[in-house]
């Protein structure tokens, strides 16, 4: 019996049985666990010699002294066995119970990195070089879709050439954090006019300006140096059917009647009568914010399902200066939360907010984090907390290849996740 060693003592009544399991990890193979079991046949008598069936393996016949001869049965354990082509084998001695490989509709359930991997690697995941951001569609994740289309943007940053940091620096992948740390942040407050509002008199919003401030922005794709930059982001926002993300944008850049029409469109189109109500509340928004209309908003917010909808709210029924709801909102993008803070906070609550957001998401792996720390070595932390997490080794390792072959030999994680 091939990993079963069974033996007799004297004047022992009962047969040791001792399950021997072997493995190995990697190419080096372990001490062997073994399993120590009794076959106590006939307690009252002696046991003088034992012999396994020729045929049945779960046999054995044991014979006392006194003559006596007992047929016994040894139930096997039952052995839960993964391969190496990822496929689940439940085995009872030499019998297989039961047999599961990827393409088993229960595999789904499993979340298994393994085969995951390999289903990315059969569509190509990684290998679209020109494009980046292409790597992301094919794995159906938002947070990877995410980190590719920001590494794209940040690569062509890169090769232009004429993405400058403040002072004239190169930029080599930085993110927002790492910009707006890059030196002692003065920025300059910008009453920045609300565009769409009817009425004679002006009506303004406090933003903050600077270098840092303008350059994050374009990482986080709000580089809106004119309307038609801003209009482009819109429309293709729209054209995706995120009429809510495109609204919120369109309001936290001072255009109502811009937002209310994008509202009434999604409205149309989508046959929501929600974003019908939501235009015309937003209506009614002027600089007085009359006690009627931010009570009736704020109801509408606290019923409202839509994340971006209730950013929007937030923020046009908040009082100057306090953005914590409207940035508390989790499920809305990470860019777009970043950029809000860029646009909004006063320096050192925005350092304070992207430092705070940084360790969150750092520590739960969350690789939108990649737009805080870029790949620098706080970038390099995020990676490998993902891949502690996940074991998306793939990902990281292609990363590497396309951005960061040049540091290969300097870091030994980065060695590591590519051989």
């Amino acid at each position: 019996r091939v990993g079963l060693l069974a033996s007799l003592s004297r004047d022992a009544s009962v047969v040791k049985l001792y399950d021997i399991q072997h493995y190995s990890v990697g190419v080096e193979e372990q001490e062997p666990a073994v399993i120590t079991r009794t076959i106590d046949t006939d307690s009252n008598n002696n046991i003088s010699a034992f012999s396994w069936h020729p045929t049945h393996e779960n046999r054995i016949i044991t014979a006392s002294y006194s003559g006596k001869l007992i047929d016994y049965t040894v139930h096997e354990r039952i052995t839960l066995n993964w391969s190496v082509t990822s496929a689940l084998v439940w085995t009872h001695g030499k019998k297989t119970l039961q047999h599961i490989d990827s393409q088993h509709p229960v595999y789904h359930y499993l979340d298994d990195i393994g085969t995951t991997i390999m289903k990315r690697a059969l569509n190509k995941y990684g290998l679209n070089a020109e494009n980046l951001a292409a790597n992301g569609e094919v794995t159906n994740d938002v947070k990877l879709n995410n980190l590719w289309t920001w590494l794209d943007a940040a690569r062509n940053f890169v090769n232009s050439g004429t993405f400058r940091l403040p002072g004239g620096a190169t930029y080599k992948y930085q993110g927002v954090l790492s910009l707006m740390n890059s030196a002692n942040l003065k920025s300059d407050i910008v009453n920045k006019q609300w565009i769409g509002l009817e009425g004679l008199k002006p009506v303004y919003s406090k933003v903050f300006r600077s270098d840092e401030r303008s350059r994050a922005l374009e990482l986080c794709t709000w580089g809106f140096d004119n309307e038609t930059t801003l209009n482009s982001f819109l429309a293709q926002l729209e054209n995706s059917g995120n009429y809510t993300r495109a609204a919120a944008v369109a309001v936290f850049n001072q255009r109502i009647k811009q937002a209310i029409q994008i509202l009434q469109r999604g409205a149309s189109i989508k046959k929501d009568h929600a974003l019908n109500s939501t235009a015309m509340a937003l209506s009614g928004f002027t600089e007085e914010r009359k006690a009627l209309w931010r009570e009736t908003c704020t109801n509408l917010r606290s019923q409202l399902t839509d994340p971006y909808l209730r950013a929007m709210f937030a923020f046009l029924t908040g009082d100057a200066d306090t953005y914590d709801p409207v940035l508390g909102e989790t499920a809305i993008a990470i860019q777009d939360r970043v950029a809000f803070a860029c646009m909004y906070l006063s320096d050192g609550r925005v350092i304070d907010y992207l430092q705070r957001l940084n360790d969150k998401l750092t520590e739960a792996g969350n690789l939108d984090g990649i737009m805080l720390t870029g790949l620098s070595p706080e970038g390099l932390e995020l990676l490998q907390r993902y891949v502690d997490l996940t074991g998306d080794v793939q990902t990281v390792a292609l990363v590497t290849i396309h951005t960061l072959q040049h540091q290969v030999n300097r870091d030994p994680r980065l060695a590591h996740w590519v051989h």
